[in-house]
């Protein structure tokens, strides 16, 4: 069952590092901050990186999981 979740993300990438936020409520409350950062490996054949959240809107983040995305053959 979806769980009917909006959310738009600022998104930047400066050829090292790509980093999407969500620092402003949208179609969803923001109940908290949210960012992902991520780096692609040196042969451009995946983004290793972090999601994080701030639940009080303080500069203390906690990272909430990580992922890697692979390209596929």
């Amino acid at each position: 069952m979806p769980r009917k979740v909006v959310r738009l993300y600022a998104m930047t990438f400066d050829g090292e590092v790509w980093q999407l936020k969500r620092e402003e409520e949208d179609f969803s409350p923001l109940s908290f901050l949210q960012r992902f950062t991520g780096r692609p490996s040196a042969d451009g054949d995946s983004i290793h990186g972090f999601w994080e959240q701030s639940k009080d809107g303080s500069a203390e983040w906690e990272t909430d999981f990580g992922l890697t995305y692979r390209r596929s053959s």
